[in-house]
């Protein structure tokens, strides 16, 4: 089930269109989805706290990178991050997803997996980037997970039902002559 391995994929939505309601939802589940890895980490940190040293296993030790954060900039060079859904939607209720030259959803679910003294480092990113005319969503992982797939699935079949507009910048319709 969870063998090493680098998985680096990247797909290509640049003929989506970005509306506020769409990114909002988006940005809810990647919230969410954070939010229930946290609360795994938590409880295998809990699990594992009474136990000696030598008996500690861990199936999804706390990481440092691990992390949810929005970046948006704007075209008058503003910057903000936010790190929850709460402060994205006050981002959004204050304007400043108007005028974006950039915006980036980025979900690390780090985590480490063995037993104490012996734990491997699992690396999963998720990253949304949306720019004028070019959006990609990418994962990195060094290991196959099937939970980190489902992630990976269930975001893309969000980005899918995002509007479509084909234009002279970007047209996927496939059209022979």
């Amino acid at each position: 089930m969870n063998e090493k391995n680098i998985i680096t994929k990247e797909y290509d939505y640049s003929n989506k269109v970005p509306m506020i309601e769409y990114i909002t939802y988006l940005v809810n589940y990647c919230n969410e989805i954070y939010e229930n890895f946290k609360k795994l980490v938590s409880d295998d940190e809990e699990k594992n706290k009474m136990l000696k040293i030598d008996y500690k296993d861990y199936q999804y030790k706390k990481s440092y990178s691990s992390k949810f954060e929005i970046r948006i900039n704007s075209k008058n060079y503003n910057y903000i991050t936010c790190n929850d859904i709460i402060s994205f939607k006050s981002a959004v209720e204050n304007g400043n997803l108007n005028n974006v030259n950039k915006l980036v959803i980025e979900v690390n679910l780090d985590f480490g997996r063995g037993k104490n003294g012996n734990i491997e480092n699992h690396e999963n990113k998720f990253e949304i980037i949306f720019s004028p005319y070019d959006i990609k969503y990418k994962r990195n992982s060094n290991y196959t997970d099937q939970s980190m797939d489902l992630i990976e699935n269930n975001i893309k079949e969000i980005l899918d039902k995002f509007p479509t507009v084909n234009c002279i910048f970007c047209n996927k319709e496939m059209n022979y002559v």
